[in-house]
């Protein structure tokens, strides 16, 4: 699953709520979740206690590069899914991988850059297009 970041009506909240619910599949404290989407610490406590209080935040929008993050993401998810069944495939984050350097990806998901994402992303890609 991915998001068209061409369209203007891009849910601010359901685009959150995606991050929340992969974020804890992959046991991501709430407290990480701001280096996923590239913001400060606040602002991402902010989003998401608004979201688990069930406040729809949609009259604000989510800017490109978050946006584009949350791509990254939701796809490395969608991935994972596709090659590994079930539990082993939210596992994966968390084992060493030669292709990283024997970290395991969860270092570069929460890197806080953007390329890390990225560079998870097309590692899944290649293997899923062989």
């Amino acid at each position: 699953m991915s998001l068209d970041l061409s369209s203007p009506g891009i849910s601010k909240t359901a685009a959150l709520a995606a991050i929340a619910a992969v974020a804890e599949r992959w046991g991501i404290r709430k407290t990480e979740r701001y280096r996923l989407l590239g913001v400060s610490e606040s602002t991402a406590n902010h989003w998401f206690a608004a979201l688990d209080r069930g406040e729809r935040g949609d009259r604000d929008s989510l800017s490109a590069p978050v946006l584009e993050r949350i791509s990254h993401v939701i796809s490395v998810y969608d991935l994972l899914h596709r090659l590994v069944e079930g539990g082993d495939a939210d596992r994966w984050i968390d084992r060493p991988n030669a292709a990283f350097g024997e970290q395991p990806p969860r270092e570069l998901l929460l890197s806080g850059r953007s390329d890390d994402l990225l560079r998870v992303r097309w590692y899944l890609e290649r293997i899923v297009s062989q």
